[in-house]
């Protein structure tokens, strides 16, 4: 019997027992009886449908953006506030910056990586490590991760790298998972999965260019009840890892991902934020001591053993069908500079279509953006299973906004059959109706409107 049961949709820790989360209600459903409501119906893909749309002097591209509440759930399905989570660095606040120096080589043959420095030191009895400069040192090896799909999966979270070329996150963050992206700084890669150990809670990922990041080392000790460590997480809304103290406060645990068993875990003592999903744990030299793999109420923790045996694996994710429209995670959240008029129109447009409510998004179009002889569905299956993030807005007036933004979407349904990821830069056009704004054209703000990832 497990320990917990933790929600993947809101995070809320159950009682093992459990029917149904008794936060929002999720309740597991048997995959074979899905049956996927896109195979009978041929799909435009996006490429597709902004090429007719800039074809007739308007366009519509999606832009999916991301908004989070700082909170953490506790076990009854109350909220509290995050805030007390103790941040790692020299004063309250502050965060860790720099670049890594040093770590071992991966298990990918374009893994370049200098040797780590070994096993964590027994700590017992002594003081109580400093992270922040071990997060200095590290972070540029921690990822963001996105995914598009269906089922259990979050499809947020972080990875980090053990190779140039390849990474590990949390089995939690892509259950059901149709592509996947990840982002380093700036800059945002199309990854792939390479295998999965669903009983362990891993995920290894294969990315589509190699990362100039901090390559980490694995520990080669289990994580001991008591031990200090950090989160060095990317949480959802910030383009870098920050450190994030804690305690391990249990081990040998037992939860359950969606329909999944996962075992061997550990516990921190700590909130869990959003977008640590997939984060790397740390000891006292550097290496990552384990792998968050959820939260809410105590986050848990796989530990490196259970990483090191995932990277010889060669089992695929287990595959979902899907029952309804694939998506990414329904949160939005808007960067750059903007005013209330624009923001509320790109709030409620992009974020109807990450949260799948593709008639509220159509309503906010203007005349200019429908072509002659296009209609609702044909939008409807552009925008049916992409999500979009870095969203900035670089200007904006009430007549027009600049927008640049990633996108991550199934196979078959971008601007190209064989990617899964493009990074877009749009002029918007706007129109007046009823006090607010409608989206009336779209069209590339120097260049071409979207390059790969």
């Amino acid at each position: 019997m497990p320990d917990q049961l933790i929600c993947p949709q809101c995070g809320t820790a159950n009682p093992p027992t459990a029917r149904f989360c008794a936060e929002c209600g999720w309740a597991p459903s048997p995959e074979a009886d899905r049956t996927s409501a896109t195979a009978s119906t041929r799909r435009r893909p996006r490429a597709g449908m902004l090429a007719a749309i800039i074809a007739g002097t308007a366009a519509v591209v999606v832009l999916v953006i991301v908004v989070i509440t700082q909170t953490t759930r506790v076990g009854n399905g109350a909220r509290i506030a995050a805030t007390p989570v103790q941040k790692v660095g020299s004063s309250p606040g502050a965060t860790a910056t720099g670049r890594a120096s040093g770590g071992p080589a991966g298990t990918d043959p374009a893994d370049t990586g200098p040797a780590g420095s070994g096993p964590a030191a027994d700590r017992s009895g002594t003081a109580a490590p400093d992270f922040g400069p071990i997060a200095e040192r590290m972070r540029s090896g921690v990822l963001g991760v996105f995914a598009t799909g269906c089922g259990d999966g979050t499809r947020v979270g972080s990875a980090f790298l053990v190779g140039r070329q390849t990474a590990v996150t949390s089995y939690a963050a892509l259950v059901g998972a149709k592509a996947v992206a990840v982002t380093a700084g700036d800059r945002t890669i199309s990854a792939t999965i390479r295998s999965a150990d669903p009983s362990h809670g891993v995920v290894v990922l294969k990315l589509g260019h190699p990362v100039d990041g901090q390559v980490f080392s694995l520990a080669d000790r289990p994580l001991r009840e008591g031990e200090d460590t950090a989160v060095l997480g990317v949480e959802v809304g910030s383009a870098t890892a920050h450190p994030t103290s804690a305690r391990i406060a249990a081990t040998d645990l037992t939860t359950l991902v969606g329909s999944t068993e996962v075992s061997g875990l550990a516990a921190i003592d700590t909130g869990y934020h959003p977008g640590w999903t997939g984060a790397p744990t740390l000891a006292a030299d550097g290496s990552a001591s384990g792998m968050m793999l959820a939260g809410p109420q105590r986050g848990t923790v796989v530990p490196a053993a259970a990483i090191k045996a995932a990277l010889d694996g060669h089992e695929p994710l287990p595959s979902q069908h899907c029952a309804g429209p694939v998506s990414g995670p329904a949160t939005t959240k808007i960067n750059g500079t903007s005013n209330a008029a624009v923001e509320q129109l790109l709030s409620s447009y992009f974020g109807a279509i990450n949260g799948v409510d593709y008639s509220t998004a159509y309503a906010q179009l203007g005349p200019g953006s429908k072509p002659a002889g296009s209609g609702a569905e044909q939008f409807f299956q552009g925008w049916s299973t992409s999500y979009d993030f870095n969203i900035t807005v670089h200007s904006a007036s009430r007549q027009q906004a600049h927008v640049s933004f990633d996108s991550v979407f199934a196979p078959g349904h971008g601007p190209e059959p064989s990617i899964t990821c493009a990074r877009w830069d749009i002029d918007y056009r706007f129109t007046s109706h009823n006090g607010g704004l409608l989206i009336n054209k779209a069209s590339p703000h120097s260049g071409r409107i979207w390059h790969h990832c």
